[in-house]
């Protein structure tokens, strides 16, 4: 005879399916080489909203790929971007890209290193430079959202 710690409790899960909401979405597309990016970006922000609309995240993962997604969703709000992914220069590369070929900008971009010693040469050669943290912010940056 089995233990009362060794009962396992099944929950009925016939209920409803959640109904999956039509409302417009605000994109964000996170164009990075690193998963973890991408897995960290959609935790934080998996609960917000602005104005009564969520957040969509978008994943490219090469230069390549935040070219296709960047043509395949012109209403894109905000951007996040590695500076360095396949090359030293792939991310400032798509930046320009972005503004001169498909003339429809996001509201705003966020562009953060690859790693550190690699970001500083790369920023001194374009004229860009960023300030990275450690620390997880606060809230998201509803500033880089159109209103």
């Amino acid at each position: 005879m089995a233990e009362q710690d060794d009962v396992l409790h099944l929950i009925d899960d016939t209920g409803s399916a959640p109904e999956t909401s039509t409302a417009r979405k605000w994109k964000i597309a996170v164009i990075d080489d690193d998963q973890a990016v991408h897995e960290g970006t959609r935790f934080a922000l998996s609960d917000y909203s602005l104005n009564g609309q969520t957040l969509e995240i978008l994943s490219a993962y090469s230069a390549a790929e935040g070219r296709t997604l960047m043509r395949a969703h012109p209403d894109i709000a905000a951007v996040l971007l590695d500076v360095i992914m396949e090359t030293d220069a792939a991310g400032l590369d798509l930046v320009e890209y972005i503004r001169n070929e498909i003339r429809t900008r996001p509201s705003a971009s966020s562009c953060a290193p690859g790693s550190p010693a690699r970001h500083r040469n790369a920023a001194s050669s374009s004229g860009t430079t960023s300030t990275t943290t450690r620390r997880r912010p606060s809230s998201p940056p509803t500033s880089c959202l159109p209103r």
